[in-house]
């Protein structure tokens, strides 16, 4: 015998409605922190601390000197040393490999390929580097690459295993889309910009490059006394840019060449204040007319960078109106740092991240705070820890 659930039916015909269904689960309303954070960005009102900038400018990224092969450092006269943002010349044309050679495997998808199929080889421009890619992954790898570091303008490093060198921003364009590259070069127009105290305008400091013929003529302008008056300085000088070029030598390390050089150019022994960078003469300041001779976009962005955070107060190209171009504030507040200015502005209580130093405002929740940075902290409420 089958036993059955007996069901009662009301006289009208209409059956009685079941028990509630279960209310839908609450979900949590938040913003999307990146989609924030480059808002801020666009509109020139993020603001930065000096160890927001630091962990910026030196991210691991950047660095190459753990890859642990030697870079090509031969230091010549021609200008384009110092004037170039990539280390080696634009890579030669593909050419097919002879049809008695022996087939060749892809280093990134370990594929073997036909005979006489064309590889692509010495991305990153170093004569040693002799892995060969096809070009389909080649692309997908640099896509991927530029796609994941936007946010950051970071650069791309060699897929070679046995590689893993810096490549030249010139070297790794024509692997990705057109639309690709620009949001590349629109992230480093957002992370210059800033918002005009007197016109209330968002604006850039963000510099075009020039020709290489023009980067030339500007660089000999600029630094054609320092070869007479002291060539030892000078080279040093060309050697750092190589190697910063490479990603083997920190923005800093030229800066501090480039301050040294410029003294001995006036033949003293002493620097030059970095204040004198942003000094306008002629309506252009030194370092405007430098920037624009750097060819490599990113290298470019993190040079710029280095110097504003060395040297924020500035004032804008558009109304020459004084900013600190960390703190996003009007004037230069000397005798305060940008941690008491942003603090002071706010009207919340905020604690500064001990990550990054951005202040960081609480509206719920417990005392465990997760920073976009990847920092963890607690949230200081200012009573002490009780024992239950």
């Amino acid at each position: 015998m089958v036993l059955k659930k007996a069901i009662s039916t009301p006289a009208d015909g209409v059956t009685p409605p079941g028990p509630p269904s279960e209310p839908p689960l609450l979900e949590r309303s938040r913003s999307d922190g990146i989609v924030v954070v480059q808002k801020q960005f666009r509109t020139g009102q993020l603001q930065f601390t000096d160890v927001m900038l630091k962990q910026f400018i030196e991210d691991d990224a950047r660095s190459f000197v753990s890859c642990g092969k030697a870079i090509d450092t031969e230091v010549t006269n021609d200008w384009t040393v110092v004037c170039g943002g990539s280390v080696a010349e634009p890579l030669a044309a593909r050419t097919p490999l002879p049809a008695d050679a022996a087939v060749w495997r892809c280093a990134i998808c370990l594929e073997e390929q036909q005979t006489g199929s064309i590889p692509e080889s010495q991305l990153c421009g170093q004569p040693d580097c002799s892995d060969r890619f096809c070009f389909e992954c080649l692309s997908q790898y640099c896509l991927m690459a530029v796609e994941g570091s936007k946010f950051m303008v970071l650069p791309v490093r060699c897929p070679s295993p046995a590689c893993k060198r810096r490549v030249p921003t010139s070297h790794w364009i024509k692997y990705v889309p057109d639309s690709s590259y620009q949001e590349y070069v629109e992230a480093a127009r957002a992370i210059l910009m800033f918002r005009c105290p007197a016109c209330h305008s968002p604006n850039t400091l963000f510099k075009e490059n020039v020709s290489t013929e023009q980067s030339r003529g500007i660089l000999k302008e600029l630094l054609g006394k320092a070869m007479v008056n002291n060539p030892g300085s000078f080279m040093t000088l060309k050697e750092s840019w190589f190697r910063f070029s490479a990603g083997i030598a920190s923005p800093d390390d030229v800066l501090d060449s480039l301050l040294s050089v410029l003294g001995h150019q006036e033949m003293s022994f002493d620097a030059w204040p970095i204040a004198r960078l942003f000094e306008e003469q002629e309506a252009e300041s030194f370092l405007s007319r430098l920037l624009p001779t750097i060819k490599d976009i990113e290298r470019r962005t993190v040079f710029h960078l280095a110097t504003l955070r060395r040297h924020p107060n500035i004032f804008t190209p558009c109304c020459k109106a004084a900013i600190c171009w960390k703190c996003k504030v009007a004037g230069h507040h000397e005798g305060q740092t940008c941690e008491e200015i942003q603090r002071a502005e706010l009207e919340v209580d905020v604690q500064f991240c001990p990550g990054c130093g951005v202040g960081t405002e609480k509206t719920e929740g417990c005392d465990h705070m997760i920073c976009l940075c990847g920092a963890e902290w607690t949230w200081d409420n200012g009573q002490e820890d009780t024992e239950w």
